[in-house]
């Protein structure tokens, strides 16, 4: 702490004014800060850092330094930031009275006339010198110039500074008055009267009819703008395509020229045309700001599950100041989990960060992440904060880190998607791929997720070890500034005193599991559609409990009491560890239920065989077609009636066909079930009751000659 930090009045106040600031790990309310100023005994740290507020009503006021350390860091964060406005507000107003005044503000030719008019003057002192009047110095220059005894250079000067189009002197009055002008003014003074200059026509006034048919999304030509006005207009006036090329040329230059692209570009692409603030570092330590998003990754790789191509989701964070990837992850889409991994190595191996800038992606917004209570930024005190809609310029830093690392990483792996990338090229590749992963199952042109995570790794390590254009350290050897390295950045920091906030592993391990709100009942909790039970929350029934999850592993969870502090939900000590359905129990024991599969799949391949064998028999017989016809009216034949084929004979009406019962072992265990009931244990009952409920299993039992009513009251009675 300085000691002009120290000496400030806005470091003192009392403990319900640091309340009120709203300081990060400070109580917020004044009745929570008086009881933490009592619990350190804040009035007995002396008068460098607690002392008596002078004036009516008294009391104790604190320094700064009594604070938590969270709630200095931030204060020392709001001082800063409090001097930087102030510093660029001064700046910006002596910028708006520099413009106001500097002649760099008129046109070139107003300029030059003035610039021409001092050279004029300027020559008239000169003369003063030797002639010792300025009358005769005037007409000194005047008869100079009408004998031709001036330099082409003052010649034009006189030109210029009468402003008229074709050549005249400038008369002896006109000369006086400049000079004139020139000692109680200055240059700027010498400006030609502007009431004198042509005024022009702002714009016509069909522009702003044409604009509404040429600014569209559909980006028109001007010709077929004008088109489109002439068909929807036809009795009114439509410009010619020059005046129409004027007019939009007019625009430039003007505040409406930015209305000339209004609706032909979304909001993004004109944010682009528009002026922007370009934020400085000055002050920025590391791990004070880590800024993170995801990207889709522009090469397809194989998915770890089917092996087929997918394009993975990449998660990357870096540090503001030094611009160092402190951490990343990959997954197989943007969600919460690949950001807790990412944030996880950065602050296990760099240190916690003060503030989390990212955008409103899922994957950052979320409960998981910044809940006020629970959430993991919140357990670890980082400050969250979240850029507007349609401004990713002001997360410059990580989207330029895009480019910087995986387009390169994407454009070294065959299967390449880029918007760069030849389409017929990654059309044949993508179908190649495809065919050897029908035939083969897989594709060695498709990178593998190992071989992916392996090449992240490196892209990262080199990029941090790779000289920064926005980066800038003094060599040693040379005394000139250099371009730098993320990693020689943050070893300068540290090389200067800084020293990150670690987290250490037993604390990675509890502060990155996720923590949400449940109720108990009767020794289980719900979580995902889950359920897990353990003994010991039979005595927290229709109780809220806080329950941890571990995103990788969903085996068990870590139940903890509900408690508040500060107004805020906080996990409690540790109940148990639920397990995945700890209170199941199998219907039946183990052999039971392993020797009912075995029959069932012993039963399953005789129907298969049954069905091959049927199927066999039909290929080799020749096919024949039963159908009932009508009985033509008998007549008598004299031709010889030949011996009938018994397998072409008709059958006699209502009599059952000649041809041979199929034989089901299922029907037969039927039969024998109806004579003696005892034998259907719960296993068969199963069985009968499953081909019952098909109509092709009804038809063999009832050819087999079963009561299909006595089944089912059978298996009925069996449940």
């Amino acid at each position: 702490m300085t000691s002009a930090a120290l000496s400030s009045d806005d470091a003192w106040k009392s403990a319900a004014e640091w309340a009120a600031a709203g300081l990060a790990g400070m109580p917020a309310n004044r009745t929570a800060a008086l009881k933490l100023a009592a619990r350190e005994d804040w009035n007995a740290l002396g008068h460098g850092k607690a002392r008596k507020r002078k004036g009516r009503g008294g009391g104790w006021e604190y320094h700064v330094s009594c604070l938590p350390e969270t709630a200095q860091a931030d204060w020392s964060r709001r001082q800063r930031a409090a001097e930087a406005q102030a510093v660029a507000q001064h700046h910006q107003a002596q910028a708006a009275r520099a413009v106001e005044t500097a002649p760099e503000t008129i046109t070139a030719r107003r300029r030059q006339i003035m610039e021409s008019r001092a050279a004029l003057v300027i020559d008239i002192q000169r003369r003063e010198f030797t002639l010792k009047s300025t009358s005769k110095a005037i007409a000194s220059l005047l008869a100079d110039a009408e004998n031709g005894v001036l330099s082409d250079l003052m010649m034009k000067q006189l030109d210029l500074a009468t402003d008229k189009k074709r050549r005249a002197l400038p008369s002896r009055s006109r000369l006086f008055e400049w000079r004139r002008l020139y000692q109680d003014g200055g240059v700027k003074a010498l400006l030609p009267d502007t009431r004198a200059q042509e005024v022009k026509q702002d714009h016509p006034v069909w522009l702003a009819e044409m604009l509404r048919f040429y600014c569209r999304p559909q980006k028109l030509t001007l010709a077929d703008a004008l088109k489109a006005m002439a068909a929807a207009r036809p009795d009114e006036f439509v410009p010619s395509y020059d005046q129409a090329r004027r007019a939009l040329k007019g625009m430039q230059g003007t505040v409406r020229w930015i209305d000339a692209h209004k609706g032909r570009e979304g909001p993004l692409a004109l944010k682009a045309r528009l002026a922007f603030v370009r934020r400085t570092l000055d002050g920025v330590e590391p791990t004070e700001i880590y800024t993170a998003d995801g990207k889709t990754f522009e090469a397809y790789v194989a998915h770890p599950i089917h092996g087929r191509p997918f394009r993975p989701e990449v998660t990357s964070i870096l540090d503001v100041a030094t611009r160092k990837c402190v951490g990343w992850s990959v997954d197989l889409a943007e969600n919460s989990r690949g950001t807790a991994d990412a944030l996880r190595t950065a602050c296990a191996s760099n240190g916690i960060p003060a503030i989390f800038y990212t955008d409103r992606g899922p994957g950052f917004r979320n409960k998981m992440m910044d809940d006020a209570s629970l959430g993991i930024c919140a357990r670890l005190a980082i400050t969250t904060q979240h850029s507007l809609p349609y401004l990713s310029q002001s997360r410059g830093i990580i989207e330029r880190s895009h480019q910087t690392i995986w387009t390169p990483l994407a454009k070294t792996f065959p299967t390449y998607c880029g918007d760069d990338m030849d389409r017929e090229v990654f059309q044949r590749q993508h179908k190649a791929i495809g065919r050897e992963i029908k035939e083969f199952g897989h594709s060695n042109a498709l990178p593998s997720w190992d071989d992916f995570v392996a090449a992240v790794e490196a892209a990262v390590a080199a990029y941090n070890d790779r000289p920064h254009s926005g980066l800038r350290v003094r060599d040693g050897a040379t005394g000139r500034m250099r371009k730098a390295s993320p990693n020689e950045c943050w070893a300068g920091f540290v090389q200067a005193g800084f020293e990150a906030i670690p987290l250490g592993a037993h604390e990675a391990d509890d502060l990155f599991r996720p923590y949400f709100k449940r109720t108990c009942a009767r020794g289980e909790i719900s979580w995902n559609n889950n359920k897990y039970f353990h003994a010991d929350l039979q005595a927290f029934d229709r109780m809220e409990v806080i329950v941890g999850v571990d995103i990788h592993d969903a085996s068990k969870v870590w139940v903890r009491r509900l408690e508040i502090d500060e107004g805020k939900i906080v996990p409690g000590a540790l109940i148990c560890v639920a397990e995945f359905y700890g209170n199941a129990q199998r219907y039946y024991p183990q052999s039971v239920t392993e020797k009912a599969k075995e029959n069932r799949s012993k039963g399953r391949l005789r129907r298969v065989d049954a069905k091959r064998d049927e199927i066999e028999a039909e290929t080799r017989a020749p096919y024949y077609i039963e159908g009932r016809v009508e009985q033509p009216a008998p007549f008598i034949d004299a031709t010889p009636i030949a011996e009938p084929v018994a397998t072409l004979s008709p059958a006699a009406p209502g009599a059952p066909h000649e041809t041979a019962r199929h034989w089901d072992e299922d029907a037969d265990f039927a039969l024998r079930v109806l004579e003696d009931p005892s034998l259907l244990t719960p296993g068969w009952a199963r069985l009968l009751e499953d081909k019952m409920r098909r109509p092709t299993g009804r038809d063999i039992l009832r050819e087999a000659g079963v009561d299909l009513m006595d089944l089912e009251d059978l298996i009925r009675s069996a449940a």
